[in-house]
């Protein structure tokens, strides 16, 4: 079966807690991908693991209150646009 990496973020509250229109959410959904990218082209480079062109899955997880809510459910969608073919998983906090 091989090797599979989920790439997993974790989101500080506070990185939503000041977001206060769509605009900045689609902002951080790049900013956020791009990340991704970097970090998984420098593991790939370090471990000699060949390139890949997608992620198959990725999994965001925020501790979302009600306030930031609605805000990190929009980040969510901006993601899957951006990434039409990968899985975009979220925790759920209990």
């Amino acid at each position: 079966m091989g090797l599979s990496i989920v790439p997993t973020v974790y989101i500080e509250t506070s990185a939503l807690g000041n977001v206060t229109d769509s605009s900045q959410v689609r902002s951080l959904a790049n900013k956020l991908i791009r990340y991704m990218l970097e970090v998984d082209t420098a593991i790939q480079k370090a471990t000699a693991i060949p390139m890949r062109s997608k992620f198959d899955r990725i999994l965001l997880d925020y501790d979302w209150t009600p306030n930031t809510r609605a805000t990190f459910f929009q980040l969510l969608r901006y993601v899957q646009e951006l990434l039409p073919t990968t899985s975009v998983e979220s925790t759920i906090p209990l």
